[in-house]
């Protein structure tokens, strides 16, 4: 048998801890993209279906900036309400895995990857996500501010 150094577990360690990092960080590319597109979604519905109820909002004096600020809010309450219930749900599952462990980890000690509960993730994904929605959200709003009430009136 062969008896290793701790530079070369240090090497492994480092390795599998590089692998960890890349593919979580590439499933946070993969997840933000979804939110993206999922945002932009909502919007575009709302704007759909809404269609009548905004020109006749805008035939009655609402400003088409007005209309934009009113759905962009609806928008923000939306993504605030789902990154609180995405964080109590996330903040939960941690801390079952952090109390029992996730087994099947061969390479930890015990044979269980415990995590454990940190704010800073929370806090991070709250100012990147809400933001981002936000911004996404205004892409199909902001050329609607420029549209005549007798344009969303119309059947289509």
């Amino acid at each position: 048998a062969k008896v290793l150094d701790y530079n070369k577990l240090g090497e492994i360690y480092l390795a599998t801890g590089v692998g960890f990092s890349l593919v979580i960080g590439i499933l946070v590319v993969i997840f933000v993209v979804i939110l993206l597109i999922f945002t932009l979604n909502l919007v575009l519905m709302s704007m759909i279906q809404r269609r009548r109820e905004i020109g006749t909002g805008m035939a009655l004096g609402l400003d088409g900036m007005q209309t934009v600020i009113i759905m962009t809010g609806e928008v923000a309450v939306i993504v605030a309400v789902s990154c609180a219930a995405g964080s109590i749900l996330g903040l939960l599952l941690v801390a079952l895995a952090s109390r029992f462990g996730i087994p099947g980890m061969v390479f930890f000690s015990g044979g269980k990857l415990k995590l454990t509960l940190q704010s800073l993730p929370v806090i991070q994904s709250w100012l990147f996500i809400l933001p981002t929605s936000i911004c996404m959200a205004l892409v199909p709003l902001l050329p609607m501010r420029k549209m005549l009430p007798v344009d969303l009136l119309k059947e289509n």
